[in-house]
C-alpha cells in the first residue's frame, strides 16, 4: 500500500496541450476559452486551461467464467495474452464512452494494469483489481475518480450540475444535460461486458453486472431526551439530520475488511418533529421529542429494509467527545464489487449498531440531546 500512497501523492501539470472537447477531439484557437454552442449543456464562455493533471486509481470488477474447469485453471485463464487484452479493452472502452459524454474534467484513460486476481467468490465470479492511470483538466488529481456517481437528491443534483457549469470545455456534440459528466460505473460495465465478450476467449465469458443506481427511501422514528426537557431549534434539527446521515453512511461504509454488497449511499435526510400525543404515551411521562427521519439515497439493487432487529438499548450521550470509528478505507474503488480479501456481509446490520454510531456523531455537536430512547425503522421502498 505504501507504493500506492506515494504514487497517489504525485500529480503534475503538462502545459501547452490542446484542449479536448467532449464528443470530439478539437484544437482550440484561443486559450481564453470558447463560447458554448449548445445552450442545453454548458452555458456561456467556459475557460479551457491548457494544463493537464495526471491521476491514478485502483478499481475492482469481477469476470465471469463458463465452467468449473476454468475455475481450477484461474492462473492459466489470466495468462499474459488475456491480461493484455483485458487491459486494452478497459482503456479503449472508457475513452470511447467519454467521446459521447461532456465530462467537465475531460478525463482520459492512458493505461490499465491488472495487479491482483482474487479467489472465486460465492457466486462463482473472479474479482480482479486494475490500476488505472489517466489525465484530466482543471482538476485535482488526488481527488479524481474514474466514474461519476448517480445523484438522486434534487439538491445534490443541482450542486453537481453547478460544478459541471464550471468545467473546462464545451461540448458541441452533446445535447443532453444528463451527459454533462463522466460515465457511471454501471454504464461503463455494461459497455465493458460487450468488449470482453468480443474477445472470444473460451474461459472468459464476460464481466459481472453492476446494479448500482437503485434509489431507496426509508423512514425512521427517533425518540430522544433533551437536557432539562428543552426544545430543539431548527438548527438543532438540521444537525441531527446530518448526524444521522453520517452514521448511516458509516454503517454501510465499504472497507478493506468488510463489504456490504448493498453499497448504500445516503444522500439526504430530512427531519420533522412529531406532535405530542393528546394523552398517554411516553412523551407525557417526561421523555423528549419524537423525530421522523426521511432518508433517500442510492444503492446496488438493495432491498427496501435497511436494518435488522426492532429493539434497542437506550444510549446516553457522553459529555466527552468519543472518537468516531476508524474506517480502514479500501484503495479499490467500486459501487458494485467488493474489494479483494474483504468479508462480504449480506445480512442487514442491526439497528443497535446504527444507534451506537449516531450517539458518537451527536457527541461531536452542540445539540441539547442527552439520550437516545428509541429508534425504529418504519417503512421503505426502492425504485429500480
Amino acid at each position: 500500500m505504501s507504493f500506492y500512497s506515494s504514487f497517489l501523492a504525485v500529480s503534475f501539470l503538462l502545459t501547452l496541450v490542446p484542449c479536448l472537447v467532449c464528443g470530439e477531439a478539437t484544437r482550440l484557437t484561443s486559450e481564453e476559452g470558447i463560447t458554448a454552442t449548445n445552450q442545453r449543456s454548458l452555458q456561456g464562455t467556459v475557460h479551457c486551461p491548457s494544463s493537464v493533471t495526471s491521476w491514478q486509481r485502483l478499481v475492482v470488477l469481477e469476470v465471469t467464467v463458463p465452467n468449473s474447469a476454468c475455475y481450477s485453471n484461474i492462473n492459466l485463464l489470466l495468462d499474459s495474452a488475456i491480461i493484455a487484452d483485458l487491459e486494452n479493452a478497459y482503456v479503449q472502452t472508457y475513452n470511447t464512452m467519454q467521446a459521447s459524454y461532456c465530462d467537465p474534467f475531460v478525463r482520459q484513460m492512458t493505461s490499465a494494469e491488472i495487479i491482483a486476481v482474487g479467489e472465486t467468490n460465492a457466486v462463482g465470479n473472479i474479482p480482479i483489481e486494475i490500476l488505472v492511470l489517466g489525465t484530466c483538466r482543471g482538476c485535482d488529481g488526488l481527488d479524481m475518480t474514474v466514474y461519476d456517481i448517480p445523484v438522486t437528491d434534487i439538491v445534490n443534483r443541482r450542486l453537481q450540475q453547478g460544478a459541471a457549469q464550471q468545467g473546462t470545455c464545451t461540448c458541441p456534440t452533446v445535447t443532453s444535460s444528463d451527459k454533462v459528466r463522466a460515465p457511471y460505473e454501471s454504464e461503463f460495465i455494461t459497455q465493458f461486458q460487450q468488449s470482453v465478450e468480443d474477445l472470444g476467449d473460451d474461459c472468459l465469458d464476460s464481466v459481472a453486472t453492476c446494479g448500482y443506481g437503485t434509489t431507496f427511501e426509508n423512514t425512521f422514528l427517533l425518540e430522544v431526551e433533551t437536557a432539562e426537557g428543552g426544545e430543539l431549534t431548527g438548527a438543532d434539527l438540521e444537525e441531527i439530520a446530518e448526524a444521522f446521515k453520517a452514521a448511516s453512511n458509516a454503517e454501510f461504509a465499504v472497507t478493506q475488511d468488510s463489504c456490504n454488497p448493498d453499497f448504500r449511499t445516503f444522500e439526504s435526510v430530512s427531519i420533522t418533529v412529531e406532535p405530542p400525543p393528546s394523552s398517554g404515551g411516553r412523551q407525557l411521562g417526561g421523555w423528549g421529542p419524537m423525530l421522523s427521519l426521511y432518508t433517500r439515497g442510492t444503492c446496488s439493487r438493495c432491498e427496501a429494509k435497511i436494518s435488522s432487529g426492532d429493539k434497542i438499548s437506550t444510549r446516553s450521550l457522553s459529555t466527552e467527545k468519543r472518537t468516531r470509528r476508524s474506517l480502514q478505507e479500501t484503495w479499490a474503488l467500486s459501487s458494485c464489487f467488493c474489494p479483494l480479501g474483504s468479508t462480504v456481509v449480506t445480512e442487514a446490520p442491526p439497528i443497535q449498531g446504527l444507534v451506537d454510531l449516531l450517539v458518537i456523531e451527536l457527541e461531536q455537536l452542540n445539540v441539547p440531546v442527552t439520550e437516545i430512547v428509541d429508534l425504529q425503522e418504519l417503512d421503505g421502498e426502492v425504485v429500480n
